[in-house]
């Protein structure tokens, strides 16, 4: 059992076996790999609308809580799912409890600015879910037969 599995796919979403990682099925084998309490970091490459709204529901129904994160780029989303609520964290907390290892491949990746504005950067980046799951669409419901 795993407390994070991360998930980075390469874009296209429609690549060549990257299909088969925003599957509901794949999902579910995921979320027994995962310890109580444990999170799935899964990074979604920006594509249509209808098939991203089709992952994260995909998402939702395998999760009980989900945050989603515009990418810094401004394509693609970050989500944070598990069966446990993901409890908010300030910038300072989260730096607090960051490992050394992390902290320096953050400034490889991204070397201007201080570990906390770099999370602040991202932190403004959250979406409200609603934005981009409406309700009205229950075509895009993974129990739903295509």
């Amino acid at each position: 059992k795993y407390d994070v599995i991360t998930i980075d796919p390469p874009p296209p979403i429609f690549a060549s076996g990257s299909g088969l990682l925003y599957s509901s099925e794949f999902l579910r084998l995921v979320k027994g790999r995962l310890s109580p309490g444990g999170i799935l970091a899964h990074w979604i490459p920006d594509g249509d609308g209808v098939t991203r709204r089709s992952i994260i529901n995909a998402i939702k129904y395998n999760f009980k809580n989900i945050i989603i994160y515009q990418s810094l780029q401004g394509w693609g989303y970050h989500i944070l799912a598990s069966d446990s609520p993901i409890a908010p964290m300030t910038e300072q907390g989260f730096v607090r409890s960051m490992p050394a290892l992390a902290a320096e491949d953050l400034k490889e990746w991204w070397p201007a600015g201080t570990t906390i504005e770099k999370l602040a950067a991202i932190s403004v980046r959250r979406i409200p879910e609603r934005s981009i799951m409406p309700d009205d669409r229950p075509d895009l419901d993974p129990r739903m037969p295509s």
